[in-house]
C-alpha cells in the first residue's frame, strides 16, 4: 500500500508540473492589446550571456566499485542527475526500469541535490536512503529516495527498487521491512 501512495504522489507531482507548463499564457482582450513598444536604445554594450558548462560525463563503474553498494548507488544518482538515463538503467536489474522513467524522476526532483544519508547491506541485499531531495515544482517541497540493491552475478550490485519516501516515518518503515528481509544487514559508514 505504501508503494501505491508513493506512486500516486510522484504521478501527481509530474502531472501538476506538466499541466502548468502546457497551458499557454492568456492574451489580453482585443481592446486592451497595444502595439509593441520600441525598445529604448541603450549606450551600454550587450554582454553575451554566459554559456553553461556541460556536466562531465559520469564515469563507468570499475569492477571493484561494482562490488560496493555505496559506489553503485552514487553512480546511479549521479547518472540520473546528469541526464545519462541509459547509464542509470544499466546499473539496474535488467528489464526493470526505463530511461523515460528516470527522466521523469529528474524532471520532478532536483536529483543533483541527492546525497546518500544511510546504507544498510546484508549478504544478498542492500538499502540506500538519501537526504531530502527538493522538488522542482509541485505541492510537495521535498522527499527522500530509497534504493534497494541486490547482489547479482560475480558479486556485483544492481538497483532493484527505487522508492519515494515522503517523510522520516516512511524511512523507518522502509528500513524495518528491509531488515526483516535481510536480518544480517549492517549499517555501512559513509
Amino acid at each position: 500500500m505504501h508503494r501505491e501512495i508513493c506512486l500516486v504522489l510522484v504521478t501527481a507531482l509530474l502531472l501538476c508540473g506538466c499541466v502548468r507548463r502546457s497551458v499557454p499564457p492568456k492574451a489580453p482582450p482585443a481592446k486592451e492589446q497595444k502595439a509593441p513598444a520600441k525598445p529604448a536604445q541603450s549606450s551600454v554594450p550587450k554582454v553575451p550571456e554566459r554559456a553553461v558548462a556541460p556536466k562531465p560525463p559520469v564515469p563507468a563503474l570499475s569492477p571493484t566499485e561494482a562490488r560496493d553498494p555505496v559506489a553503485v548507488a552514487r553512480r546511479f544518482l549521479d547518472a540520473v542527475a546528469a541526464g545519462e538515463y541509459d547509464r542509470a538503467v544499466a546499473l539496474c536489474v535488467p528489464d526493470k526500469f526505463t530511461a523515460q522513467g528516470f527522466a521523469q524522476m529528474n524532471l520532478a526532483f532536483q536529483m543533483d541535490k541527492a546525497a546518500i544519508a544511510q546504507v544498510w547491506a546484508g549478504s544478498q541485499q542492500a538499502a540506500v536512503v538519501t537526504d531530502l531531495v527538493p522538488t522542482k515544482q509541485g505541492a510537495v517541497a521535498a522527499a527522500l529516495w530509497g534504493l534497494k540493491l541486490v547482489r547479482a552475478e560475480e558479486g556485483c550490485w544492481r538497483i532493484r527498487d527505487v522508492d519515494v519516501l515522503p517523510d522520516l516515518q516512511a524511512v523507518e518503515q522502509y528500513l524495518a521491512l528491509f531488515c526483516e528481509a535481510e536480518p544480517d544487514a549492517k549499517s555501512i559508514p559513509l
